[in-house]
């Protein structure tokens, strides 16, 4: 999980506990306290697991180290690490912070105080009836108290990696605030037009503050900031989910928009450098000379060079849209799979030793301790109703500047044509059959497709003007590279 995606998880809780506030105890202490819900195992790497929590396994040794959740506080939901010694967890019921270096648990009701930012020195807390900002150390010792600014009752923040300032912006828009966590001081930034989110960049030299531009946009609007508060930048980009190279020079970004697409820019410009389209999820090597992302409309994936190439590899059938096996930080040709480790030509390095048919393994940030640490989560099943269908194409990689359109074009075999019908089926009206080349754009709602005689249909233009339907899994149709 990125730094984007933890601080967007935070802010579904806050925004999830609007009644039933409960008020701080005496002398304004924070209402955490040492839970007694996990348990800490040492496993050796042939036993097996048995129960919810979440694993470290140390690549070198094969040892693992797990942290077991009990069944009374409800089903384990997901797990973030805002560092490689704390462990941000939840269950249906509350929040916990795993310390591993000290072995203490906290927990927390979602009603009473939500986790805003952290970082592997400091927390920052909210108490949710007040709006009160608590700083805390790794053991959540109360370090100061800082009144919000008026009005702010709920916030979602990021923290630098020094853990020296805090960044957050209310949940319904206005001011960037920072945060000098040393002394409490409160500075505030630019403003933004309506609620967002705030990430940090993994080398701890800037955060961002994105948002969509307008209600029911598909896009969204980045905004580059220093530590110190100075703007340094804006751009636009599909979604929500961002992944960074490790130099931080350059960014892949993906979601939101119709069809699946990640765009790849430039993070000291923001100038777009390519996209690719019929993909999602995102994740650099350890290089940064490819980026592998996840196929919209089948369980693969394929790796995409710097300078805009596809490239197909042994493992490309392994992954999924959402779920693409996720590069080591260390160790080149070396991948994550929700709960596997496999090589370059799909050899499982190690598998979770989890029964399966039992329980489920979910997806975690998957490296820990620079790659020497590999994390996997098991929890009790739980079924995921997903309506998303991509289109079944093969993804094709657009070098900028790039249409906002997304185009289609007919590349149909051995010089045959494509029938354009006027309605999706097989018995419907033939208006025309269009050769290879033809250029076509989408005319229907995203995902209005029709499934009639074993073909799924989609609703299209011609560069002409015709409108028709065409069937989308014959192969016949790929994605224009302008």
């Amino acid at each position: 999980m990125t730094r984007l995606q933890f601080s967007a998880l935070l802010l579904v809780a806050v925004l999830a506990a609007g009644c039933g506030l409960l008020p701080f105890g005496a002398g304004g202490k924070l209402p955490v306290q040492e839970s007694a819900a996990w348990t800490r195992v040492l496993l050796n790497p042939d036993q097996g697991v048995d129960a919810p929590g979440i694993y470290l396994r140390e690549m070198s040794s094969g040892k693992t180290e797990g942290w077991q959740v009990v069944a009374e506080a409800g089903a384990l939901r997901a797990a973030t690490f805002p560092s490689d010694d704390l462990v941000v967890a939840h269950t249906e019921a509350k929040w916990y912070i795993i310390n591993r270096t000290t072995g203490k648990v906290y927990e927390w009701d979602y009603a009473t105080v939500a986790l805003v930012a952290a970082s592997s020195s400091r927390l920052l807390f909210q108490e949710l009836a007040t709006g009160r900002l608590f700083v805390t150390d790794g053991d959540l010792k109360v370090q100061r108290s800082v009144k919000a600014p008026e009005g702010v009752t709920a916030v979602v923040g990021a923290m630098s990696a020094d853990g020296k300032t805090a960044a957050f912006l209310p949940a319904s828009g206005g001011p960037v605030y920072l945060m000098e966590l040393s002394t409490g001081k409160l500075t505030e930034t630019a403003a933004a037009p309506q609620g967002g989110w705030l990430f940090s960049m993994p080398d701890g030299k800037a955060f961002f503050v994105g948002y969509q531009p307008a209600p029911g946009d598909r896009t969204v609007l980045l905004h580059r900031f220093a530590w110190d508060g100075r703007k340094l930048g804006e751009f636009s980009v599909p979604g929500t989910n961002c992944a960074f190279t490790r130099d931080g020079m350059r960014v892949a970004c993906t979601g939101g928009a119709w069809p699946g697409q990640v765009q790849v820019s430039d993070v000291e410009t923001g100038v777009p450098l390519y996209r690719v389209l019929g993909a999602m999820g995102g994740a650099w090597t350890a290089d940064g000379a490819q980026l592998v992302v996840g196929l919209e409309g089948k369980p693969e994936y394929r790796m995409v060079t710097a300078d805009g190439k596809v490239a197909t590899t042994a493992v490309t059938k392994m992954g999924a849209a959402e779920n693409p096996p996720v590069p080591s930080p260390a160790a080149l040709g070396t991948f994550a799979l929700r709960g596997m480790v496999i090589d370059g030509e799909a050899k499982a390095l190690f598998t979770a030793p989890v029964d399966t048919a039992k329980w489920q393994l979910s997806w975690v940030a998957p490296w820990g301790k620079g790659g020497a640490e590999f994390r996997y989560l098991v929890r009790t099943p739980i079924t995921i109703d997903s309506t998303h269908r991509g289109w079944p194409f093969e993804p094709v990689v657009q070098m900028a500047p790039f249409s906002a359109e997304v185009g289609l074009e007919v590349k149909a075999a051995g010089g045959d044509c494509l029938n354009l019908r006027a309605a999706a089926g097989k018995e419907a009206k033939v208006i025309r059959c269009m050769p290879s080349g033809t250029k076509l754009q989408p005319a229907g709602a995203p995902g209005a497709e029709e499934a009639r005689d074993g073909e799924r249909w989609m609703q299209v233009r011609t560069d002409k003007g015709e409108s028709g339907w065409v069937a989308i899994t014959t192969g016949d149709i790929r994605y224009a590279e302008r």
